[in-house]
């Protein structure tokens, strides 16, 4: 359960550190240990200064090196909108090795991401339709935070998808309705 709050505080902050707006070895920290209520997005960098007394190496990992020189994971990643890893996986599986990053290899990455992102997914219609939810109820729990956010946000269209981990986890947050009616007491729905 721990990691599925890490997963969604990482995407909720578009895998952005929220000090310095870094996207390489992105961590989640506790400002108060053991409270996931207190959950901050921060870089590797930023998360050894929050802990002076460990070693800075262990928060410092190998996916901090750039996969291509003239071009990072993490720049294409943000402008695609899904994780670096994404990005280095469709990479590997279009054969499109560390080295110089060409234009048309680029553009086959982008297109390659966004076909993969889409496969297996169901639209926000589809979506809500399963977890019997109406639009509104929906986007409400997606914007306080009480659902993760999309899997996959087309940055042309705007469409929002959803896969079948998205929707397992959707079904599993609202079977417990009780801290959903307490959630949405507070932000008033």
């Amino acid at each position: 359960m721990r990691n599925l709050v890490a997963i969604k505080a990482k995407r909720n902050a578009h895998y952005i550190c929220q000090e310095c707006g870094a996207t390489d070895s992105i961590q989640i920290h506790h400002r108060i240990p053991g409270d996931d209520s207190t959950i901050v997005v921060l870089c590797g960098e930023c998360h050894s200064r929050k802990h002076p007394e460990v070693p800075k190496s262990l928060f410092l990992s190998i996916h901090r090196q750039r996969y291509w020189f003239n071009k990072s994971a993490s720049s294409l990643a943000r402008e695609l909108r899904v994780h670096p890893r994404t990005i280095i996986r469709t990479a590997k599986r279009l054969k499109i090795y560390p080295g110089e990053l060409k234009s048309r290899d680029e553009e086959l990455i982008k297109t390659n991401t966004h076909k993969r992102a889409r496969e297996g997914c169901v639209l926000a219609s589809q979506a809500k339709q399963r977890l019997g939810l109406s639009r509104f109820q929906l986007n409400l729990r997606i914007k306080v935070g009480i659902l993760p956010a999309p899997t996959y946000i087309d940055p042309d269209t705007q469409m929002r998808y959803f896969d079948d981990q998205w929707l397992r986890t959707a079904k599993a947050i609202l079977d417990n309705s009780a801290q959903n009616k307490e959630v949405l007491a507070r932000k008033g729905e």
